[in-house]
């Protein structure tokens, strides 16, 4: 039986760990194993998305809990700093692949678009 559920939370993101507001501390609140979770990070601030991807990689109660991962990783590739990302970029394509590749080794459905 499938229920429609989604939420939305309109706060800004911390990556401060020890924060209530903090993503993960709350899809520990509200998620459970037998839920379907669907995590998507599009901040477009490297400095809070990539501690968020450690974060995420280097707690597998979270990776238990996340079925299906979406994340637009900007990195210094053509035309992309061009068109939009200018100077707000992290890391290669080969960085990205890596992200992905741990991700699904560990269990999680992740996905890449840009």
């Amino acid at each position: 039986h499938i229920h429609h559920k989604y939420h939305w939370y309109n706060i800004p993101v911390t990556i401060d760990f020890t924060s209530p507001a903090h993503p993960f501390n709350m899809i520990r609140t509200v998620a459970t194993k037998e839920d379907y979770v669907v995590l998507k990070i599009d901040i477009d601030t490297p400095e809070v998305e990539l501690p968020l991807i450690q974060y995420m990689l280097a707690n597998p109660d979270i990776l238990a809990l996340v079925d299906e991962f979406f994340f637009e990783h900007h990195v210094l590739m053509q035309p992309m700093v061009k068109l939009g990302w200018g100077a707000k970029v992290n890391g290669t394509p080969r960085d990205s692949i890596d992200i992905f590749t741990k991700m699904r080794n560990k269990g999680v459905r992740a996905h890449s678009w840009v």
